[in-house]
């Protein structure tokens, strides 16, 4: 999760304080007022090994999907765990079981996120085949997952933890991603439909990634238009 919680970092600093634009400012106007639009450029001081939620071990691509690919729960500046795609949660009595209402989540080509996508998602983590550096103890927990509706989902545990919301902040992948990934295994090095705010554009391996900002995004729209990541060797 400290991947995770270095993007948070990366992300604010871009949309709340870095905003650019390529418009020229006037002497007399406020400064404290940033344009939407612009690029930003990062540096990244070593090559991320792939962007596949499902097989990426460095921190540099984790910073770069929590950029591009949204999840169910997310952790916030308090470091606790606050909905994303999720809506409303309602835990049983024994709080093994949490039923969770879905908001209104597009993919990058304009389609919905639906339970089944999550629960989808989840089994290419728990697949023993794929054996993904990323299936975390605390997913582990989850026994199984049940779709209600489109936009219901329950998720039952084997045991009452602390780590219970951690569980569900896994990646979300498009049922077209998730075929690729079952057939080419870790030959899929970045996916083709994205859900978070930027979609990845280009990617020159060894020199730069450039993301561009996701029209259809559901979530709050990002003030730059791109982003673009360097890499910079460090000697």
């Amino acid at each position: 999760m400290i991947n995770r919680i270095l993007a948070l970092v990366i992300v604010a600093s871009l949309f709340c304080t870095i905003s650019c634009s390529d418009k020229s400012q006037t002497d007399n106007q406020d400064q404290s007022v940033f344009a939407p639009g612009g690029t930003a450029v990062i540096a990244l001081t070593a090559e991320p090994d792939n962007l596949n939620p499902i097989f990426y071990r460095s921190s540099d691509a984790g910073q770069l999907l929590s950029m591009t690919h949204d999840s169910l729960m997310e952790m916030n500046s308090d470091f606790k765990y606050m909905g994303k795609i999720a809506d409303q949660l309602t835990w049983s009595e024994d709080s093994l079981t949490v039923t969770i209402s879905l908001n209104e989540w597009r993919w990058s080509d304009g389609g919905y996120i639906s339970a089944d996508d999550l629960i989808s998602s989840l089994k290419l983590y728990q697949n023993s085949e794929l054996a993904s550096p990323r299936l975390s103890d605390a997913m582990r927990n989850i026994d199984y997952a049940v779709a209600i509706n489109d936009k219901t989902i329950s998720y039952t545990f084997k045991s009452v933890r602390s780590d219970m919301l951690s569980a569900l902040g896994y990646f979300v992948f498009s049922n077209s991603d998730r075929k690729l990934i079952l057939k080419d295994r870790r030959q899929v090095s970045a996916l083709d439909i994205e859900s978070g705010m930027f979609i990845l554009e280009q990617w020159n391996h060894g020199s730069s990634l450039v993301l561009i900002r996701n029209q259809k995004y559901s979530g709050v729209t990002p003030n730059l238009d791109r982003v673009i990541f360097k890499n910079i060797h460090m000697v």
